[in-house]
C-alpha cells in the first residue's frame, strides 16, 4: 500500500515526535477528528515517521500491536544476540555488569551512560574531544 507523502510537524521532542505544547501532534490530530483515544489504545504511525501527522498515516492500535509492527519492520532496538542476552541500541551487551536498573524498572546501558557523561563534560580521550 503506497502512502501519500508525510506531513511533518516542525517542532519536535527529543524522540523526534512532533509536539504542540506538551501534546504529541499525531495524537492531537487524531483526537480533533476522531475524538478521545481509548486508554488501552495508542495512535500508531503506518509510515514509521515520528514527526508525521497526516491522518491517513495514523491508526489506533494496542501497545502490543505497535511492538509487533516494530519487530515486523526491523525497527525494534536491542535485538537478540544469543539466548536471552540483549544489546542496547548502540550494540553494547546488556549483561549484569553493564546494566543499571532505573526506578521505573527500565534498563540503562552503563557504557552508553559513561560516554554521554564524557560528551556532556567535554572530556578528552587520546588527545581528542569525545563527541
Amino acid at each position: 500500500m503506497a502512502l501519500d507523502p508525510c506531513r511533518e510537524y516542525p517542532i519536535r521532542n527529543n524522540n523526534g515526535y512532533g509536539r504542540r505544547g506538551r501534546t504529541l501532534i499525531h495524537r492531537w490530530v487524531w483526537e480533533q477528528v476522531n475524538g478521545p483515544i481509548p486508554t488501552d489504545m495508542i495512535v500508531m504511525h503506518l509510515c514509521d515517521n515520528p514527526p508525521c501527522y497526516r491522518l491517513s498515516h495514523l491508526r489506533l492500535g494496542t501497545r502490543a500491536e505497535n511492538q509487533q509492527d516494530m519487530v515486523n519492520k526491523g525497527r525494534k532496538r536491542g535485538g537478540r544476540r544469543t539466548g536471552d542476552e540483549k544489546l542496547c541500541s548502540k550494540g553494547h551487551l546488556l549483561d549484569e555488569a553493564n546494566t543499571r536498573r532505573r526506578r521505573d524498572g527500565g534498563r540503562v546501558c552503563k557504557t552508553c551512560h559513561r560516554e554521554a557523561e564524557r560528551r556532556r563534560r567535554g572530556e578528552m580521550r587520546d588527545g581528542k574531544k569525545v563527541l
